[in-house]
């Protein structure tokens, strides 16, 4: 972990497909499919406090 994250994998890149699954979800009627979507909108925001973590931890190039 010592270089850092790709810009991809960054912590906004989790928080922002956590809010393409919750806004999918919002639109899906199955049940099953949405509750999916929800558990994958949690997971991908916990990824993403874990990535603006470990970014606080990283030194910056100057």
């Amino acid at each position: 972990m010592g270089e850092g994250f790709e810009s991809h994998w960054d912590a906004s890149w989790f928080w922002h497909k956590a809010r393409q699954c919750r806004e999918l979800a919002s639109v899906v009627a199955d049940m099953t499919i949405r509750a999916t979507l929800e558990e994958m909108a949690t997971d991908l925001d916990t990824q993403g406090n874990v990535a603006a973590e470990a970014a606080k931890s990283v030194p910056r190039s100057a």
